[in-house]
């Protein structure tokens, strides 16, 4: 058996990194038999996360608003109670 040359080692191994990413991805239910659409399942999820993320970062500032928006309102009612019932 002869040594492999230099291009023959470099086919070889282009060869079976393509083949174990593909049966990893497959493993994971991403179909590598259409690359187009399992990159359209991912944009997808993406665009499902970043919506996830700002429906958080929207209820999370609402919940502030409220709860500033409260105490200012609690605030000024004590001050108007301050103000026309004077402590004796």
């Amino acid at each position: 058996m002869q040594p492999l040359t230099p291009a023959e080692i470099q086919a070889l191994v282009k060869a079976a990194a393509e083949e174990g990413t593909k049966q990893a991805l497959t493993q994971m239910g991403m179909n590598m038999d259409e690359p187009i659409e399992a990159q359209k399942d991912m944009a997808f999820l993406r665009a499902q996360r970043k919506a996830s993320e700002q429906v958080g970062t929207v209820i999370r500032r609402t919940v502030l608003v409220a709860l500033i928006s409260g105490a200012l309102t609690v605030g000024w009612l004590g001050f108007q109670a301050a103000i026309h019932n004077p402590v004796k």
